[in-house]
């Protein structure tokens, strides 16, 4: 009976007007087929917020609980002292395309930035989100330098806190390390400074565009991980951005007008320690 029942309703997605489905009814559609067939799901609730300028991920082991994702700051430089510096403007819109949830863009003309910035969003696995980002000089001038930080903001509750910076962490030549015992090899006095990607701490490289965090007492750990070329530094908590992960692409220099390169950004919810964030990203670095 379960196995007419499945063959009746594979029949039927064949024949079903998707592309007239709201965004939402897809998500659910797409989460009741794998579990229907019995796959093991670990989905993941995108939405965007009432304003349109974030991101926002149901925590998969609490679901009524979400993280914020966000580009607080956007800088470029133009040579000498002049350049721009903009704060969090991004409007975030939903997509009805295949393998695209959402869509983003600059909300500043690029008159005023010589800048085009977008990026488009997908869920390509479980507990996966895939961030593709693509910055164009529009302008009239050359582009000297541009940066930007993304940050992962977690909820406004104790539980996710790591004050001490025992339970976020990076990957080094030696494995694995916590910012805490990083922070005491090079005797660093604040967590919140930046950890920059290929620099020597004392003996120590962290090699890996890798940063997590574990939540012991929920048996998840949540991560970021960055493209190699573009991606340079990472943080921890941020003293006035609260609680999360936050990091640096660098987009380069010497921009010419017209000029456009791409990065992307992979962020993971998943069950577990630290060791399938790694073999997860390993896997993912090489499908780029």
């Amino acid at each position: 009976m379960i196995g007419t029942l499945r063959e009746q309703f594979f029949q039927s997605l064949e024949i079903f007007p998707w592309r007239q489905m709201t965004l939402e009814w897809r998500r659910a559609c797409a989460y009741f087929t794998a579990s229907f067939c019995g796959t093991d799901v670990n989905a993941l609730d995108i939405s965007i917020s009432s304003d349109l300028t974030k991101l926002q991920v149901g925590l998969p082991w609490r679901p009524e609980e979400r993280a914020i994702f966000s580009i607080p700051q956007f800088y470029g430089g133009l040579g000498g002292d002049d350049g721009f510096l903009i704060d969090q403007t991004l409007t975030w819109k939903p997509s009805e395309e295949p393998d695209c949830e959402a869509t983003f863009s600059l909300d500043v003309p690029s008159e005023q930035t010589g800048i085009e910035f977008s990026g488009r969003l997908s869920l390509p696995k479980p507990g996966e989100v895939l961030l593709r980002m693509k910055l164009k000089n529009a302008g009239d001038r050359i582009i000297e330098e541009g940066h930007h930080t993304v940050l992962l903001s977690m909820p406004k509750d104790s539980s996710y806190d790591d004050p001490d910076g025992k339970f976020t962490f990076f990957h080094a030549d030696i494995g694995w390390i916590s910012l805490a015992d990083l922070c005491a090899r090079i005797d660093l006095q604040s967590l919140h400074l930046p950890i920059r990607i290929g620099s020597n701490f004392n003996g120590l490289t962290v090699i890996w565009n890798l940063i997590a965090r574990v939540f012991p007492k929920a048996g998840h750990a949540v991560a970021m991980g960055l493209d190699r070329m573009n991606g340079y530094a990472f943080a921890s908590d941020h003293p006035d951005w609260g609680t999360g992960l936050l990091a640096g692409f660098r987009w380069g220099a010497m921009m010419k007008p017209g000029e456009s390169r791409e990065a992307w950004l992979r962020l993971y919810f998943l069950q577990g320690g630290l060791e399938p964030i790694h073999q997860r990203f390993s896997r993912d670095r090489r499908e780029r």
